[in-house]
């Protein structure tokens, strides 16, 4: 605190004359609903490295916009001097309009010197123990709690996360959600002792919308702005899983982009289960001739938690026309799609699947394999 150049005043310094000048250092509390406080006293020092006469300290308080209270700190004086530190407690339990508050409540302790010159040093809060100012006090609970707010949320496969701030008063949080805005919120979770509750078996890609409540024993506050998040599809699981989120940000993510180099858009890594990040892994799709007589093969990994991924092997004897020939949806067994293809493994994925080219090596010029990979 600095008062520009004189904490005193012509004829001497007042109480009076602090007030006009805003001599003071303030701050306010404000209860939290259904919450007040009763307030007992307060600890605080002064220090004033030098100055011309000792300084007087007011404390000024008003509950709400009521009117002004002074409780002067009699017998209190800042003495000047460096490391000299003036510590004041001022017992405020007798201060009825203190007591059971549950408006915000402004205090402001004013500093005025007696004389007419107090020099031109600043004076600061500081107690000998190190802090600056303690209020003391308690609060208590007297009504249901306040609104809970700071929803947060992290999604996840099937699941979401979510938090809040903790609402004083609380005793426990009833979540409850649903898949329609506004509701009707067909699912919930009470009696939460934390900030925090997961939704689990949550449809992928489909937005929750969710209020939370806290509760007491006076009853529940009231319900939160509605919040909204959508669980991950297993596309995006996966995104989340191997790249960071400043790669997602910058698109590297993205399923036609290709970080490694190795010539398989992110998308194919996904659905054979590679390293996006890698290049230096074995290929996951390979061809050779087999069987008797000998045909095409491909063999290519099959995984379960695709759902969202088409497989379809196609054939081509010119690479120009290519036919479907066996199909695998959403990780499921891998279906041939004419008579003479046959399908060996992947009877139950993780697996390797091979499909065997419906013609024989024999009896044409060239045959090609492909597998296309498809979402919706």
């Amino acid at each position: 605190m600095n008062d520009g150049g004189n904490f005193g005043a012509t004829g001497g310094g007042s109480p009076s004359d602090a007030i006009a000048r805003r001599l003071y250092l303030g701050w306010s509390i404000a209860p939290a609903e259904g919450q007040a406080v009763s307030i007992s006293g307060l600890d605080t020092g002064f220090q004033y490295s030098f100055g011309g006469h000792a300084l007087r300290v007011l404390l000024r308080y008003r509950v709400g916009s009521d009117d002004w209270r002074d409780v002067p700190a009699a017998g209190y004086a800042v003495t000047q001097g460096y490391w000299l530190f003036n510590d004041l407690s001022l017992a405020l339990s007798g201060e009825t309009v203190l007591q059971n508050v549950r408006q915000p409540v402004e205090l402001r302790l004013y500093v005025y010197g007696t004389g007419d010159d107090a020099r031109w040093h600043p004076a600061g809060l500081v107690r000998a123990s190190g802090e600056d100012l303690i209020l003391r006090g308690t609060y208590q609970t007297v009504a249901a709690p306040g609104r809970v707010d700071g929803l947060r949320t992290v999604a996840g496969r099937h699941r979401l996360s979510v938090s809040w701030s903790p609402v004083p008063g609380a005793e426990s949080y009833t979540l409850r959600w649903g898949s329609s805005p506004g509701g009707p919120y067909t699912a919930s979770q009470a009696g939460l002792g934390q900030a925090l509750a997961v939704i689990d078996a949550l449809p992928d890609g489909a937005p929750c919308y969710f209020v939370v409540e806290a509760n007491n024993a006076f009853g529940a506050g009231p319900a939160s702005v509605e919040s909204a998040a959508t669980p991950l599809d297993a596309r995006e699981a996966w995104r989340a899983l191997v790249f960071s989120p400043l790669e997602i940000a910058d698109g590297l993510a993205a399923d036609a982009a290709d970080p490694d180099g190795d010539g398989l858009a992110n998308l194919l890594e996904y659905a054979f289960g590679s390293d996006p990040l890698r290049s230096d892994g074995a290929a996951p799709v390979s061809a050779e001739r087999a069987g008797a007589p000998p045909r095409l093969a491909i063999t290519f990994p099959l995984l379960p938690d695709r759902p969202d991924i088409t497989l379809t092997v196609e054939s081509s004897s010119d690479l120009a026309t290519w036919i479907p020939i066996a199909r695998s949806v959403a990780g499921g067994a891998v279906q041939p799609l004419t008579g003479t293809v046959t399908v060996e493994g992947g009877a139950s994925a993780p697996a390797n699947v091979t499909v065997f080219d419906e013609s024989a090596l024999a009896s044409a010029h060239g045959r090609f394999l492909r597998i296309r990979v498809s979402v919706p």
